[in-house]
C-alpha cells in the first residue's frame, strides 16, 4: 500500500479530518473519497458560523495540527495553504490535497 495513505488516519488523531479513501476503488491515477461539507479557511464569516472558536483560534488549531503531524507521523502534508485547509460544519479542520507529502527520516 502507498505509505502516505496510511498516515491519512493519523491526521484524524489530532482532531482534524482528512480524506477517507475507499481502497476498493483506489487506482494508480484515481483517488476516491467521501464528500465533505465545508467552507474555505479564508471565509471568516463561515468560520464564525461553523466554529465556536474565533477565526484566529481556528487557524492556530490548524497550524498546531499540522505541526503535530510533522512531529508525530512518518509522513506529513507538505503543501499547506488556505486552499488545502477547510472548516467543516462541526468546526474541525480538514486537510485535503495530499499530492505533495513530506517525510522526515531520523
Amino acid at each position: 500500500m502507498y505509505r502516505p495513505l496510511v498516515d491519512l488516519d493519523a491526521i484524524r488523531t489530532y482532531s482534524a479530518e482528512s480524506p477517507r479513501p475507499f481502497f476498493i476503488y483506489l487506482f494508480i491515477c484515481l483517488f476516491v473519497c467521501l464528500f465533505i461539507y465545508y467552507r474555505p479557511l479564508v471565509d471568516l464569516d463561515a468560520i464564525r458560523a461553523y466554529s465556536v472558536e474565533s477565526p484566529e483560534a481556528t487557524l492556530i488549531t490548524a497550524l498546531n495540527t499540522w505541526t503535530a503531524s510533522v512531529i508525530g507521523c512518518s509522513s506529513f502534508h507538505a503543501d499547506v495553504h488556505a486552499g488545502n485547509l477547510l472548516v467543516l460544519r462541526d468546526g474541525r479542520i480538514a486537510f485535503i490535497d495530499f499530492g505533495i507529502v513530506g517525510m522526515i527520516s531520523l
